[in-house]
């Protein structure tokens, strides 16, 4: 689908995951390609981006607080170690 730019533009954006919160079921969050997330409090009528710079894999929404969100992300200077040995 695509979405609006902040210049007032618009862009594809290909969904990898969504993930919806437990504790309150308004609250989806969608990761998509190239580093984009958005995140919606009204069940997707509305998306505010993720201001994330780096790729989010995990999301973990908590249990029972609604405002709590866990976050595991690789950012580019972690793969430039990848295969190397420490000495």
């Amino acid at each position: 689908f695509k979405v609006e730019t902040e210049n007032g533009g618009s862009e594809a954006f290909v969904a990898e995951s969504v993930k919806r919160s437990p504790a309150d079921l308004n609250t989806v969050l969608v990761s998509g390609t190239k580093w984009t997330n958005y995140i919606s409090a009204d069940k997707g009528a509305t998306w505010k981006r993720v201001r994330q710079r780096s790729n989010i894999h995990t999301v973990i929404f908590h249990k029972i607080r609604p405002t709590w969100m866990l976050l595991s992300s690789w950012s580019y200077a972690c793969g430039k170690n990848m295969g190397r040995k420490n000495v």
